[in-house]
């Protein structure tokens, strides 16, 4: 049974207070109505949003302090993230979290254990904790276990786990701080993936550095790369994605194309087969964003509408159904959603009503409904009301 309904297991009266230096226990969390949110973001066991109001809020699992809220006990419903920092957007990935207040300074907080909080250290933190040194950013993407960030002129920086060149600063050293991206390039957008990191120039060419095990660089290799490389193809970018072994972008028109790993179809072109160089995916549709997990994919429409590709087992695609498909299925509900984001099993998307939804993999609590029970189809993101 999971820590977040243990408590409801004890009398009351243990419950009013820890018997641990007199420190009171917050009251069992109490599914209320929808939490207003304005962005998701679907991490691997956890999940982060912002409110309207600049407000972040997490759920899901917290043994490394990733919910942010001072504590390591995971929930099934939001937790308001310490500190009153007002932000501009957050994002989760594996053990870890961090967001760019509106200042543009990037808090975060989790797991430490590659470095990727970024704060000089590799000490866990439950609580926001600034990135050490840093200006303020532009842009930024967090991965698994490294994240990376633009300065106002482009210039990338890259932090945390650099085993395999993720960090693009030519070597295989951890950094424990944002270290700048070698070649000194300028960049409009950045996204980090589980060991490596891809980047769009101002002409929209693709760049991607890191593990290249399963062609996720789309160089047409499988050999790592330590710093940008350009991905084959002369195709121009408006948006890039990257996974965990494979990497999705969307042209101008909003065709989209992906390459790498293909096992479980994440490249949605109708096969298994792998590929080193982009390949066309969900021909003839045309998206206005997507995302890229795990094993899976997914995708909105201008209208709004949802489809998702890939890996089908824990309900990750949201068509009421746990299998794989190599093409794009809608998910369920006719929600009109504005964002959609992909986690390790699971997924969510946010509406222009501010409403989160999310489906898949459920175990830790990280579709917020108050449940840890797995979901094929999407269910409203519940505030606490306790």
């Amino acid at each position: 049974m999971r820590r977040f309904f243990l408590a409801a297991l004890l009398p009351a009266a243990l419950g009013a207070c820890s018997g641990s230096g007199g420190v009171v226990d917050p009251p069992d969390p109490v599914p209320g109505g929808p939490l207003s949110l304005a962005g998701v973001s679907a991490g691997d066991e956890h999940t982060c949003g912002v409110a309207p109001g600049g407000a972040a809020f997490c759920w899901g699992n917290s043994d490394h302090g990733e919910l942010g809220n001072g504590r390591e006990v995971s929930l099934a419903l939001p937790a308001a993230v310490t500190g009153g920092i007002v932000f501009e957007s957050v994002q989760a990935g594996d053990d870890h979290t961090c967001g760019r207040a509106l200042t543009g300074v990037i808090f975060c907080w989790g797991g430490n254990s590659d470095a990727q909080l970024g704060d000089g250290t590799t000490a866990q933190r439950s609580s926001p904790a600034p990135l050490e040194g840093s200006p303020a950013f532009a842009a930024y993407s967090v991965g698994r276990h490294h994240a990376c960030a633009l300065a106002a002129d482009g210039t990338a920086f890259c932090w945390g786990r650099n085993d395999d060149g993720q960090v693009g600063d030519g070597t295989i050293e951890d950094r424990r701080r944002p270290t700048a991206v070698a070649g000194g390039m300028a960049f409009t957008a950045i996204d980090a993936g589980e060991a490596h990191t891809c980047a769009l120039d101002a002409a929209g060419a693709a760049w991607c550095w890191g593990d290249n095990d399963d062609g996720e660089l789309g160089d047409g290799t499988l050999v790592d790369r330590l710093a940008p490389t350009p991905v084959g193809g002369g195709l121009e970018f408006a948006t890039i994605r990257a996974g965990w072994g494979h990497t999705c972008g969307l042209a101008a028109d909003g065709s989209a194309r992906c390459w790498g790993i293909n096992t479980r179809g994440q490249l949605g072109d109708g096969t298994q087969v792998g590929r080193p160089l982009p390949a066309v995916a969900a021909a003839g549709q045309v998206f206005a964003d997507l995302d890229a997990g795990r094993s899976h994919t997914c995708a909105i429409t201008a209208a709004g509408a949802a489809f998702c590709w890939g890996s089908g087992g824990d309900g990750e695609l949201g068509n009421g159904a746990t299998a794989d498909h190599t093409l794009p299925v809608a998910v369920a509900g006719g929600h009109a959603f504005t964002t959609i984001s992909t986690g390790d099993d699971h997924s969510c998307g946010v509406t222009a009503e501010n409403e989160a939804f999310c489906w898949g993999q459920n175990d830790e609590g990280q579709l917020g409904d108050g449940t840890t029970t797995p979901r094929t189809t999407p269910v409203v993101v519940l505030e606490d009301v306790a």
